[in-house]
């Protein structure tokens, strides 16, 4: 879990608790608030103390809490009581609202604080910087607060970070409404609920998959967004970093960022990418868990795994994270589903790293989805009521249209939605974008969407799946697209170069050879006698005679079966594996090169170990899996020049698990 910048208890403030006294909590208690003087900015530490004055604690009932104002439904943080008399130390997020502290005894609320914790409003949250669809040198930065000054309202911005020479001022101050959110969802008037959940008193996950978000979630619990201000910074000198900070000119500021501007689009220049999807926030763990952030749930089976946290303390840990110059994240971005201190905690988690590489967003099923949708086939509640209206105005989208494109140096990047008509997209696609990349000049196509087009696994979205692969596929191939993205599942699947639903190396040199699953012991041997050189299609062939017989030894779950094929002397090795599905090549062993020319099929990637580890149903080896690892967390980058594009999987310790190479002659 990151922790936040602490503050020094610089001076003490006590207040009297309201104790409450019932029949069924024959005890009262005084509690007494310690924090910093004044309202806080960025976040602060508050110390709860508490004294049983009557009755005897109960170590099974009794527990502290802090409480966001508005939102009275759950806590943000517990501590299980384990004495008459003692402290909890609270972490508070500068979320607008003032917090509150409350004694329980199992549903009762026995004694709340007379002192709250108030933040600094005013004060600029949740930087983030975004290159916007357009093929001019500019940077958006976006951040909230609970007000606007207008023209007072600034980024300052330079070469230095003690030289801020220019200063530009918001365009635009977004926010929504819940009659807004209500009136897309196209339902009746939805209540706002009132009062904390029946069940508060378990301090667990109060809920399962899908019982937590509806379409009625995002107004049932709803709380004021704050304003997010948008300023952009235009005429930027090339692949140039500058220095910034955001607020109120006289006011409060932000600290001094940095982000690197878009290089010209050339073959000369190279850049690297930071990839992320399915992530989200985190902070449901221990003292966290039915917390107001609780939507944001571990999977079930991977243990207590804050894995959002993880994911977004590996990056920060990563010494290439340096380097990185822009970032892509692929849709499930906040998981907020309608559950409000989510964004805040998503916005404060990740504004260090989307504050410095300037991020595309996609959006997946969990910014949009909702019953009415117009594009049917992404018609349910995956968004909790927010109907990609939050995302949308969180990051400066049409929420309506969120697709667009970002030339960056050799690199021409594509964003789609998988939540919105691809018949559309595709036709955008073809007659306004593709025409137009000059491979001279920009010669990586890289194309990113939230659903995988192909995967490993036997579970896909049916129709909606079909429906992208008509529109898409043949599409990608005709104009030769090198890579394409996607997330939502949540392992890591690397496939082949894929035309009309199969490998296809058309274009490409095959030179890997000697793939292993280290992670594997050797259990049997088959030899592929296949008359011919060893050519790329001959390889596959003998791939395939490899899978059917790991098929037939592969007989159960427990005892799956993976494969080590040597391209050069057309031989596999079957090996048993020592946990499903983990397949986990040395990093020597599972580097993969192919060179690539102009019309050929792209590679699929889907990563999105970020959000999580799953075992989907799924066959140890598909015919277009190259490479898949369905039991850790991580994330990716793509090193790109004009010659070569590298792709590297990490695994969230930062080492590098899975690496290709694509070389353009």
């Amino acid at each position: 879990m990151r922790l936040l910048a602490t503050l020094a208890l610089l001076a003490l403030g006590a207040a009297a608790a309201i104790t409450r006294k019932t029949a069924t909590t024959p005890i009262e208690v005084q509690l007494s608030v310690e924090q910093p003087p004044g309202p806080f900015h960025h976040d602060t530490t508050v110390t709860l103390r508490w004294n049983v004055t009557a009755g005897e604690f109960d170590p099974n009932l009794d527990w502290v809490s802090s409480w966001w104002q508005p939102f009275p439904d759950s806590y943000i943080q517990y501590f299980n009581v384990t004495s008459n008399v003692g402290s909890a130390t609270f972490t508070l997020l500068n979320a607008r609202h003032p917090y509150t502290f409350q004694y329980f005894r199992g549903n009762t609320s026995v004694a709340i604080a007379a002192e709250t914790a108030t933040p600094d409003a005013t004060y600029p949250m949740g930087v983030r910087t975004m290159f916007p669809g357009s093929d001019a040198n500019e940077v958006t930065v976006m951040w909230s607060s609970n007000r606007s000054l207008a023209e007072d309202t600034i980024v300052q911005y330079g070469f230095a970070a003690d030289a801020l020479d220019f200063t530009v001022a918001v365009e635009k101050s977004l926010t929504y409404t819940a009659e807004e959110l209500n009136t897309r969802l196209e339902l009746p008037p939805i209540a706002r609920r009132t009062g904390m959940f029946e069940n508060i008193n378990l301090r667990e996950l109060r809920c399962d998959w899908q019982t937590c978000y509806n379409d009625f979630t995002a107004n049932e619990l709803w709380v004021e967004p704050g304003l997010q201000h948008v300023a952009t910074l235009r005429n930027l000198a090339p692949n140039t970093k500058y220095f910034y900070r955001v607020g109120e000119r006289g006011g409060l500021m932000s600290s001094v960022r940095h982000f690197q501007s878009k290089a010209d689009p050339s073959p000369a220049a190279s850049i690297q990418v930071l990839y992320v999807a399915d992530a989200g926030a985190g902070y449901q763990t221990g003292s966290y868990a039915g917390s107001a952030s609780h939507n944001a749930c571990p999977i079930p089976g991977a243990g207590d795994v804050d894995g959002a946290q993880y994911v977004w303390d590996a990056i920060r840990a990563d010494p290439r994270t340096a380097l990185d110059t822009m970032s892509i994240m692929n849709g499930d971005v906040s998981y907020a589903r309608g559950w409000p201190y989510v964004w805040e905690l998503f916005h404060n988690e990740t504004e260090d790293i989307f504050g410095t590489l300037p991020v595309m967003v996609s959006f997946g099923n969990h910014e949009f989805d909702y019953g009415h949708n117009p594009y049917q086939l992404c018609a349910n509640g995956d968004s909790g009521g927010e109907a990609g209206i939050s995302t949308g105005r969180r990051f400066n989208q049409d929420e309506n249209h969120p697709w667009f494109y970002v030339k960056n140096g050799p690199a021409f990047i594509v964003s789609l939605s998988s939540e919105h008509d691809p018949i559309e997209q595709s036709l955008w696609l073809e007659r306004d974008v593709f025409p137009n990349v000059d491979r001279k000049v920009t010669p990586w196509l890289i194309v990113f969407l939230h659903r995988p087009l192909y995967e490993s696994s036997t579970f896909d979205d049916g129709p909606l799946t079909d429906a992208m692969r008509v529109a898409y596929t043949n599409l990608f191939v005709r104009f030769g697209v090198d890579l394409v993205l996607t997330g939502h599942a949540h392992y890591y699947d690397r496939l082949c170069a894929i035309s009309s639903g199969e490998c296809n190396t058309w274009g490409f040199r095959d030179v890997w050879n000697n793939y292993v699953n280290a992670a594997l012991e050797p259990a049997l041997a088959a030899t592929c006698t296949l008359p011919g050189p060893s050519t790329a299609n001959t390889s596959l062939q003998c791939q395939a005679a490899c899978a059917k017989a790991q098929g037939a030894a592969a007989t159960k779950l427990g005892n799956c079966t993976g494969m080590s094929f040597n391209a050069s002397s057309l031989t596999c090795s079957l090996h048993t594996c020592a946990q499903p599905y983990e397949l986990v090549p040395t990093p020597s062993a599972s580097v993969w090169s192919m060179t690539k020319e102009a019309g050929a099929s792209p590679v699929y990637v889907v990563d999105g170990t970020a959000g999580g580890t799953s075992v989907p149903t799924s066959t140890p080896f598909s015919p277009l899996t190259v490479y898949k690892d369905f039991m850790h967390w991580g994330y990716s980058r793509m090193n790109i020049n004009g010659t070569h594009l590298v792709w590297r999987h990490h695994h969230i310790d930062t080492s590098v698990v899975d690496e290709f190479t694509l070389t353009r002659e």
